[in-house]
């Protein structure tokens, strides 16, 4: 047993983040011989965590959020056990857990995904003082990734981290296809932060004689930020894949043939993608019968909660 005084000094003190102690004649003993150092902090029943999970990882994501408090009597509890995952790709998923006079000393989100890489499933955990009208203090107890290699965050110990530190989830998107004579315009997805690593399209033009020049292009949604022109112009009856990449310097910047009717058109900078950003192109002398392919990205992908 801890030494009676011990406990009600402890209780008494509360956690620096109280607003108030808790009022007299309320304070507990902590009890139990396993208990010999109880560190945490104290939280009343109009206290909450709300844990969030951002996910990419539609298909196989199963979260569970959780944690440990010891009740006024000394005894361990564990908390949470239902599980949690997202339905649409990046939203947002949220779980409150309603707290009760007690000490907290461990909250934690587990993964039990297949398939999730670092970058596509972001947590979040707050504890929130006084829920109601009247909410104080919120403490941020973990944001980090979780993963197949990461399967367990949380506090104390874990990080408070940007979704954006580190490295991300590199896979590669497929575009919309445009319809004929149209070209193509792909917006960046709600709650995703992209770095498009390279590009790659196919246009087959049309018996109309034209002078074709593909201009690739992306704008904020209003503003246009960068743009990059073909090295070489397409006559009418060809089909020409275009490719543009972070990676190749002026040296491959010109018409490099890769194939029959391939080529490298440019390079781009290292773009960061937000939310509403859109990549297109403005193919001139676009005729009614040519037909842009879907473009293939490649991407590294970071949550933008």
């Amino acid at each position: 047993m801890l030494e009676t005084e011990v406990a009600e000094s402890l209780i008494r003190m509360g956690h620096a983040l109280r607003t108030h102690h808790p009022a007299p004649g309320r304070e507990k003993s902590f009890g139990g011989p396993w208990w010999q150092n109880p560190n945490g902090i104290w939280v009343d029943a109009d206290d909450q965590l709300i844990t969030t999970l951002y996910s990419t990882d539609v298909a196989t994501g199963i979260y569970s959020p959780g944690g440990l408090i010891i009740t006024t009597q000394g005894r361990k509890q564990a908390m949470g056990g239902q599980t949690i995952r997202s339905s649409t790709t990046g939203s947002a998923v949220t779980n409150v857990e309603p707290l009760y006079e007690s000490l907290l000393v461990s909250a934690l989100m587990t993964s039990y995904s297949i398939n999730a890489v670092r970058g596509q499933s972001f947590v979040t955990c707050i504890l929130q003082r006084n829920a109601g009208p009247n909410v104080q203090q919120q403490l941020v107890m973990y944001a980090d990734y979780v993963s197949v290699n990461n399967p367990f965050v949380g506090w104390p110990y874990g990080r408070r981290i940007d979704p954006r530190e580190g490295p991300g989830y590199t896979h590669t998107v497929t575009g919309g296809a445009p319809a004929a004579g149209a070209n193509i315009s792909d917006a960046s997805p709600a709650n995703l932060n992209r770095r498009l690593r390279t590009v790659s399209f196919t246009l087959t033009t049309s018996a109309t004689v034209a002078t074709r020049r593909v201009l690739w292009q992306v704008t904020d949604g209003t503003n246009l930020i960068w743009q990059a022109s073909s090295q070489a112009t397409q006559a009418a009856s060809l089909v020409y894949t275009y490719q543009f990449g972070t990676a190749w310097g002026p040296e491959e910047a010109a018409v490099l043939p890769l194939g029959a009717n391939s080529i490298i058109t440019d390079s781009i900078p290292d773009l960061l993608l937000r939310p509403g950003y859109i990549i297109q192109t403005a193919v001139a002398s676009l005729q009614a019968g040519d037909q842009l392919s879907a473009s293939l990205y490649s991407v590294e992908e970071w949550i933008s909660p």
